[in-house]
Formats: C-alpha cells, sequence, structure tokens
C-alpha cells in the first residue's frame, strides 16, 4: 500500500496548511514543464502520484477513508512482525518483516536480517515479496546500506533496483532516476576513494554502463582520464576525452587534462 503521508514527506498528523506547503514544493520541483525534455516521462509520472496523494489527503472524509485503511495495514504487518519473529527460516515471513522493519525505523535490524538470509545462495527478495514491495524493499535497504559506509553492497541493490525499472516501461519508475543518482554516487565518488588508479577505473567504467545525466556521465569521464593519465595510459586517457568532446564542447575543470595529453602526443611526434 502507497504511503502517501511518506510520498509528501510529511507525518500522519499533518495540518491541511502543512500538506498544502509540501505539495506546492513537491508539484514545483517535479512539474514536467519544470524538467528537462529528457526526464519529461520520469516527471509526469512524479508529479501524477504526488497530485494523488494530494488529492487524497486534502480532503478530510477521503483522508479519514484512506486513513483507516493504512491503519489495517499497519495493523496487519504488526500481525506479521510477531509471526515472522516465531519463524526464522521462513524467507517469506522474514521477507516481509524486513520491509515491515525498513518502514517502520528499525532500518538496522532489517539489515542484519537481510544479511543473515543471503548467506543462504537460494534466497532472493525478489521470490517473497510482490513487485512494488520487492522495488520498496531494494530501494529502503540501499539507503541503509549507503549510510552504514557498505558502499559495494548499496551498489548491488541500486542496480538490482534500476535494471528493474529499466525493462519494465510500464511502470512508474517512482526510484528511475533515485537509483541513477545513488549509482553515480556510489560508483564514482564513494568506491573508488583512496584506491589505486587501476580499481578507479573499474568502479568509473561500472558506472558508464548506465545511462547517466550528462554532468554525470562528463565527470565520471573526467575521472576516468585521470586515473589513465595517473598510470600514464596516454591513449585510453584520449579515448575518454574524445568521447566527453562528443558530448559536450564545454569541458570546464578539463583543462589540465587536455593539455596533459596534447603535450604527451606533441613529443611522442
Amino acid at each position: 500500500m502507497i504511503n502517501y503521508y511518506k510520498i509528501l514527506n510529511v507525518s500522519s498528523n499533518a495540518t491541511q496548511l502543512e500538506i498544502k506547503k509540501a505539495y506546492r514544493k513537491l508539484a514545483k520541483k517535479y512539474h514536467p514543464d519544470m524538467n528537462p525534455i529528457s526526464q519529461k516521462e520520469w516527471a509526469e509520472e512524479k508529479f501524477k502520484i504526488i497530485s494523488i496523494a494530494f488529492n487524497v489527503l486534502s480532503e478530510p472524509k477521503k483522508r479519514k477513508e484512506y486513513d483507516t485503511k493504512l491503519f489495517s495495514y499497519s495493523s496487519h504487518k504488526q500481525s506479521l512482525w510477531e509471526k515472522a519473529k516465531s519463524q526464522p527460516d521462513n524467507y517469506m515471513v522474514q521477507s516481509q518483516l524486513i520491509l515491515f522493519m525498513l518502514l517502520n525505523g528499525q532500518e538496522k535490524e532489517a539489515v542484519k536480517i537481510y544479511e543473515r538470509l543471503k548467506r543462504d545462495e537460494r534466497f532472493h527478495l525478489f521470490l517473497y515479496l510482490d513487485f512494488e514491495d520487492y522495488l520498496d524493499c531494494l530501494f529502503l535497504l540501499g539507503e541503509e546500506f549507503m549510510s552504514l559506509g557498505k558502499y559495494l553492497e548499496a551498489a548491488f541493490l541500486f542496480t538490482e533496483l534500476y535494471r528493474n525499472e529499466e525493462k519494465n516501461p510500464r511502470l512508474m519508475n517512482y526510484f528511475l532516476e533515485e537509483s541513477r543518482n545513488k549509482i553515480f554516487q556510489l560508483y564514482v565518488k564513494y568506491l573508488p576513494r583512496n584506491k589505486p588508479p587501476q580499481e578507479k577505473i573499474k568502479f568509473y567504467k561500472k558506472a558508464l554502463e548506465f545511462k547517466l545525466e550528462p554532468k554525470q556521465h562528463l565527470y565520471t569521464l573526467k575521472k576516468l582520464c585521470q586515473s589513465y593519465l595517473e598510470i600514464n595510459d596516454f591513449e585510453k586517457a584520449q579515448k575518454n576525452l574524445l568521447i566527453a568532446q562528443s558530448i559536450s564542447n564545454n569541458l570546464k575543470g578539463m583543462e589540465k587534462i587536455v593539455k596533459k595529453i596534447n603535450l604527451h602526443f606533441d613529443e611522442s611526434k
């Protein structure tokens, strides 16, 4: 069940004024006319769900009916939690418990259960949750692993989330841009930290497998060029520089890279 309060980033006790302010802020951010053409379809879907949430929560009668359903749903999950405690080897129940904990401020406990279940190679969340819950679980687990500094695990989860939404165009793609941004942060900023150039290159190349935003793409190519230069692989540095130049004529911040590559090939003539 979609939690409209979470969609609007307000508490379940929010006043009508707070709901209206939250809606206006999000509507402005995700309005299709306020986003680039490349993100128009994604923005339309985000704007749609935000509008639906506001439509329900802004009308007292609809909100009361929705709150009743949400409470019933939460009570069911509470019952599930009690059941899961007594069945630690029931993967379906445990998977549902993971999601329940993630949605109710018990992220660290959810991670512990997930890590325990993952020791069994046969376990996969996809097998035990319905598809929407599965996507929610991937995103929330990814965020928690990221906050714990477990970047490889987070990268795996966000990659799985991104691939699932990418190959299912009928979905709302609610997480597509967010998971792509997380993937960029992980593979380009967090995972390469304090690593030798050869390892950095692997992470940057992995990031380029995704449809990054132009600025993200250029930044990743810049970091890739720098890493190739660190190991004196001027040919690969030049190759990636040419790719960057094909994307944009404005390569701000890459002047030193261009100069170093040009100087090397001038001297080798």
